[in-house]
């Protein structure tokens, strides 16, 4: 009996050691959720997303990220630099780049990314814009991206590129955002000529997992191509699948649950 009871003791002392942290687990995992979320859980969600891919380099002081609230409208922060982003800057925009609760905050200009967009993808749930070093390289050549690895399977055989004149111009009107967004075509990412990158996704778990994937697959690239590799090995991705994570396999709370972490000691850095 006295041998049964410590056996006890012991797996209950165990299932206390391993109980997580009450307040992370307050609010449901995105990737989980079953319900819709709410605005103000996404905002909380576009900030971690904004934290984690300005820590990995993906974002420098002017990329944004974006996540779908209906057909009409999306969230995102207003012009201010990601490292800085909180929930109370993630502002509501509609797809006509109209942000009637700015209160005064300067929008971002390239806001018609985002709202052409959705407007012509129903199934891009959230896009990230940026001018990742490794992607700008490719975006200034007529070397094609291909996908190196199956993490970066998303955006099938090469990612398409978006031309605004001989300038390297951003996408600050509708038309141009249009012209993106046919561009993008039915893909996963786009780049812009001479000016950055655009990723689209699911879920924001999943847009965080292509970007990072993505900036890893054009740095390899360029690795094999600077060793005088002239063919790299690419593979064959499967057909584009809207509900694919990262690199065509399905999502889950593994990943969501390591952004959040990430984002909360950037926090309190």
């Amino acid at each position: 009996m006295n041998r049964v009871m410590i056996v006890l003791a012991a797996v209950g002392l165990s299932v206390m050691v391993l109980q997580p942290d009450a307040a992370f687990l307050a609010r449901p995992v995105q990737a989980q959720a079953s319900a819709a979320p709410s605005a103000a859980s996404l905002k909380d969600d576009v900030v971690v997303a904004t934290r984690v891919l300005f820590d990995a380099g993906f974002l420098d002081t002017a990329g944004h990220v974006s996540v779908r609230l209906d057909s009409t409208r999306y969230l995102m922060p207003w012009r201010r630099a990601p490292e800085l982003v909180v929930a109370g800057d993630v502002m509501e925009y509609d797809v006509d780049g109209n942000a009637p609760d700015a209160k005064g905050r300067p929008v971002i200009l390239e806001r018609f990314i985002h709202g052409e967009i959705y407007r012509a993808r129903p199934d891009v749930r959230a896009i990230v814009h940026g001018h990742t070093p490794s992607l700008l390289l490719f975006s200034s050549s007529n070397i094609p991206l291909r996908p190196l690895f199956s993490g970066a399977g998303f955006i099938g055989e090469s990612v398409p590129a978006f031309r605004n004149g001989d300038a390297g111009g951003g996408v600050n009107n509708a038309d141009l955002g249009r012209r993106l967004a046919a561009a993008l075509g039915q893909g996963g990412a786009v780049l812009m000529r001479g000016h950055g990158i655009v990723v689209t996704a699911p879920s924001l778990v999943a847009l965080v997992q292509r970007a990072i994937n993505l900036d890893t697959n054009a740095q390899l690239v360029s690795r094999l191509l600077a060793m005088g590799d002239k063919e790299p090995i690419y593979i064959r991705p499967n057909p584009p699948n809207p509900n694919a994570g990262g690199g065509g396999g399905a999502e889950n709370s593994r990943e969501w649950d390591a952004y959040q972490r990430r984002a909360e000691a950037l926090l309190k850095r």
